[in-house]
């Protein structure tokens, strides 16, 4: 799972993610990748994109976005700040970059199979921006 030194054009890697790891030169510094790539392949068993998402997280420092609960919870051990599909959703409602209501949103997630908890629901319907002050 772990990446070796990226070459100067990788088909493999977005170039988005290649970018992170490169310097202005063109050269990646001899960068291996994210340095805490290994450290996340020995210690979970998720799914690779969960732990590439870890791995960059924990290298860059950054926010991680994540909905699997193991891979969730592995990324409040190791000290992340998370967040999930649906804090995003929330966000994009509150800074009002979204066209759709909450309510459309979790319904268009949920025919996508994603599986979202009555109570998660309720939470997240009273958190809305567009709500406020507004009798449910």
């Amino acid at each position: 799972m772990c990446p070796r030194p990226w070459p100067k054009s990788s088909s493999r890697y977005p170039e988005s993610l290649e970018a992170v790891y490169r310097r202005r030169d063109g050269s990646n510094g001899g960068r291996q990748g994210p340095r805490h790539c290994e450290r996340v392949e020995s210690e979970i068993s998720e799914g690779k994109g969960e732990k590439e998402a870890i791995a960059l997280a924990l290298d860059l420092s950054a926010l991680v976005v994540l909905d699997d609960k193991r891979a969730r919870s592995y990324a409040r051990r190791v000290g992340l700040r998370l967040t999930g599909t649906l804090g995003v959703l929330l966000r994009l409602h509150r800074m009002g970059l979204a066209s759709r209501t909450l309510e459309e949103d979790l319904r268009l997630l949920e025919e996508a199979d994603m599986r979202i908890t009555p109570e998660l629901r309720r939470m997240v319907l009273a958190a809305d921006p567009g709500k406020r002050g507004e009798d449910r």
